[in-house]
């Protein structure tokens, strides 16, 4: 009888963790990646804070005298942000979209650990701050801008993955997109999520080009 109470329970407890890494996995995933971007930082400190460079005292000190052509950076950064954006919605339909999206989301855990431990490794405490005023205000859209991805890109990844099951099909990319586009979703839903993450984009490049430099510059 205790056996039979102690399978259930364990059961129970297998249970409640995958249903908790189900609904929250981004953010473990997020959580982990900060982890392991702390572990890199700490074993190798000198090669990782030579290699990012940007909290250096060269970098700070000559920041605000730097001349930047606005309109091309601004392009640069539009790009970059919306490369992100197209790899989210071109994979999250594929058998690969779930694990894609848990990197994706690990990856952004390193980076912002790398960072944050960089520049407090230059300023102390005070290179939070430091870092914080770096990304703001372009992070508060960028962060919106994400949201939306990923919890589109999951719930296309899910749906598709149940239609599957459901009609026992296989196939590549083109068959998910196919899928996506026709059986899944309603097209008013995809398209005001593309219009969406499009506005984000622009005004997030925009934040990050011509207001951030602009705070950046008036404090180094």
């Amino acid at each position: 009888m205790e056996k039979i109470i102690r399978g259930r329970i364990k059961t129970i407890e297998l249970n409640g963790i995958r249903e908790f890494y189900g609904k929250y996995r981004f953010f473990v995933w997020f959580f982990l990646g900060i982890i392991l971007g702390t572990l890199c930082m700490n074993i190798f400190c000198e090669y990782f804070y030579d290699k990012l460079g940007i909290y250096t005292t060269y970098f700070m000190e000559t920041y605000g005298n730097i001349i930047v052509d606005k309109k091309s950076l601004f392009w640069y950064s539009l790009r970059d942000y919306a490369l992100e954006a197209f790899l989210i919605f071109l994979l999250s339909p594929t058998s690969v979209g779930s694990v894609f999206l848990n990197l994706f989301c690990g990856y952004k855990g390193v980076v912002i650990s790398l960072l944050i431990s960089s520049s407090v490794l230059k300023y102390g405490i005070g290179g939070v701050l430091i870092y914080l005023l770096s990304i703001f205000p372009h992070y508060i859209t960028y962060g919106i801008m994400l949201w939306i991805m990923i919890s589109f890109g999951k719930l296309i990844n899910e749906k598709i993955k149940n239609y599957r099951k459901n009609r026992c099909l296989g196939g590549g990319i083109f068959e998910s997109i196919k899928i996506f586009l026709c059986e899944v979703t309603e097209g008013r839903k995809i398209l005001l999520a593309i219009v969406w993450v499009i506005v984000l984009l622009v005004i997030t490049a925009f934040l990050d080009v011509y207001v951030n430099m602009g705070i950046m510059g008036s404090f180094f």
